[in-house]
């Protein structure tokens, strides 16, 4: 149920190389960015304004401007053929440098795609002076029984991780689990984490999470990689939360706190705050939740703080009274993103859709520096091209690096409440703020959208699961109508299957309830938080936590929730279980 990001790299390079660096045609600079005046939100989004509006001194400049962006939308959509192309590009070749949308089209595409990183070839990470192949996969499961260390330290991970599944019992494995833990010298890192992971399948037994825990020590001791042992860090100290082992816990969470951006700072931050109050350290407690809140403020593991102090619940009514936002149509940090904010405004006059994601797109990478009132406006002209996966990532970075631009109107924004109408069609089945905090995740609102693996529309149901519970097509699944019917009926069964449980329904929607099954039976579920952040499955694991995320946020802004807690939406009268609420 992935969604795909649009655009690709080499597009994003063509454009950042070209547009950002060439002058725009025939125009001398056009109304400084210093004279164009802050907007107020609600205005610019109501009235539909664009700084093109405002830089009425030079609307003579703009028609150029404008015939340039036709005819570049008109090659992109295959409407200029034969004479009239060649004669175009010839044109184009000419202009280069004086015409951005001609200089994105004649670039020198053979030169970029020198610079291109190719894939990792399967064997990128064997040995540097080992120039023999790679183990084929049947050589792996062979290596693996026999306990062959050395072999297998040029193995890639992921193939060990490959043979490691088809090894169903864990005797097979105990000749190299003994060799790895009982080495002089290091075993290889990723040979110990795939150890670690395949002792977690025969969880809970006592037995075994020792010995995840062994394998997962020796892969932090071990990995050059951080990324490695990283993933090894927040497993082991998983796995001595779970058995009430604190002191030895906080090394680790510790490290993983301290990460800048990294994968695990906020769940890392909240278990310290977790064993800082087991101990009754009062000071240390709140450092790490006021911490936790305000580097996080929009995290599930923030909210679970959050809802722990009356202080935070009153910081939470001022944002959503919040009524005033400005922003910028033009930067002044950094001015040379104005050219390619000129482009995006006058693709969107023209409607072309899919031209205007690209240059998007490529905005959004250089974004970063820049006011956040530009950036506010860079997610507005998303909304706008109704690309709101990019609008969600724009938008997310900035509350980030600056939370103050959190609002009710910016996270109106952020949690757009599209299909409206149809969600509330179920709302005597299931709570409609649910599914909306689900389709954001899913699609992002976009009834095109279609994962890897086939999924479709906003719910991203695969064809066969509307077989099963529909006599509904792949093509129809794109209709919304259609695609909210049978993704409530599916969603519905699950929450049946779990008894109420919504993160237990959210984890099967994922990943499927085969695999949640398995894990109700190695994780401890009595232990609600400690559960859901075990999940084995990168992608589950943050899936669940960002749609109860969701949930409370689309609670709090489009219900009466956020100014009453205690009278809470009518899905809690059906019992249904969300930790987020369960403070």
């Amino acid at each position: 149920m992935k969604k795909t990001r649009s655009g690709t790299a080499f597009t994003t390079r063509i454009i950042l190389v070209l547009l950002l660096s060439a002058p725009l045609a025939g125009c001398t600079p056009i109304a400084a960015s210093s004279t164009i005046p802050p907007a107020d939100l609600a205005t610019v989004i109501e009235k539909n304004l664009t700084g093109l509006e405002i830089e009425e001194a030079a609307q003579g400049k703009w028609t150029l401007l404008r015939d340039q962006a036709q005819r570049f939308v008109d090659f992109k959509r295959g409407k200029l053929v034969g004479k009239a192309k060649m004669n175009w590009l010839a044109s184009c070749r000419e202009k280069t440098g004086q015409d951005m949308f001609c200089d994105y089209i004649v670039s020198d595409r053979s030169k970029a795609a020198e610079t291109a990183v190719a894939p990792d070839a399967i064997g990128a990470h064997a040995e540097e002076d080992d120039d023999r192949p790679v183990p084929a996969k049947w050589q792996v499961v062979k290596l693996l029984t026999a306990g062959d260390l050395k072999e297998l330290k040029r193995v890639p991970e992921n193939r060990l991780m490959w043979g490691m599944r088809r090894i169903p019992k864990w005797e097979t494995l105990q000749p190299l689990s003994d060799a790895a833990g009982s080495a002089l010298f290091c075993p290889p890192p990723a040979v110990s984490y795939a150890l670690a992971q395949k002792s977690e399948e025969f969880l809970p037994d006592e037995k075994f999470r020792q010995q995840a825990i062994k394998h997962y020590k020796r892969t932090v001791s071990c990995s050059s990689s951080v990324e490695l042992a990283d993933r090894a860090r927040f497993r082991l100290s998983l796995l001595l939360l779970w058995e009430g082992n604190c002191k030895d816990a906080e090394e680790h969470l510790q490290t993983l706190s301290e990460r800048k951006g990294g994968d695990f700072v906020s769940r890392s931050l909240y278990w310290r705050n977790h064993c800082a109050r087991k101990n009754n350290d009062t000071v240390f407690a709140t450092a790490m939740r006021l911490r936790l809140i305000n580097e996080y403020p929009l995290s599930s593991h923030g909210l679970l703080l959050r809802q722990r102090g009356p202080q935070e619940v009153n910081d939470l009514a001022v944002i959503l009274e919040k009524k005033s936002d400005v922003l910028r149509y033009r930067s002044e940090t950094k001015p040379e993103l104005n050219i390619l904010v000129r482009a995006v405004e006058v693709l969107l006059e023209l409607k072309a859709n899919r031209p205007t994601i690209e240059l998007l797109e490529a905005l959004a990478d250089r974004v970063d520096g820049s006011e956040s009132s530009f950036r506010l406006y860079v997610a507005v002209l998303m909304k706008r091209a109704h690309h709101l996966v990019g609008q969600f990532r724009v938008l997310s970075q900035l509350f980030r690096e600056d939370p103050k631009s959190i609002s009710r109107a910016t996270l109106e924004i952020f949690y757009p409440l599209d299909y409206s109408d149809q969600l509330q069609l179920y709302k005597a089945t299931i709570d409609p703020y649910l599914i909306a905090a689900l389709i954001r995740q899913e699609s992002g609102f976009n009834t095109k959208a279609r994962s890897p693996a086939g999924a479709v529309g906003l719910m991203q149901l695969l064809p066969s699961t509307a077989r099963l519970w529909s006599r509904s097509s792949a093509r129809q699944l794109t209709d919304p109508a259609v695609n909210i019917k049978v993704g409530v009926k599916y969603f519905k069964h699950l929450l049946d299957r779990y008894q109420g449980d919504a993160e237990l329904a959210l984890a099967a929607y994922n990943a499927g309830p085969e695999r949640i099954d398995e894990w109700l039976k190695r994780y401890p579920l009595s232990q609600r938080i400690l559960f859901f952040d075990m999940i084995p499955f990168k992608e589950t694991r943050d899936y669940v936590a960002l749609i109860s995320r969701n949930y409370y946020w689309y609670l709090s802004l489009y219900s009466d929730f956020g100014q009453n807690q205690s009278n809470r939406n009518p899905a809690f009268q059906n019992k249904m279980t969300f930790s987020i609420f369960a403070n």
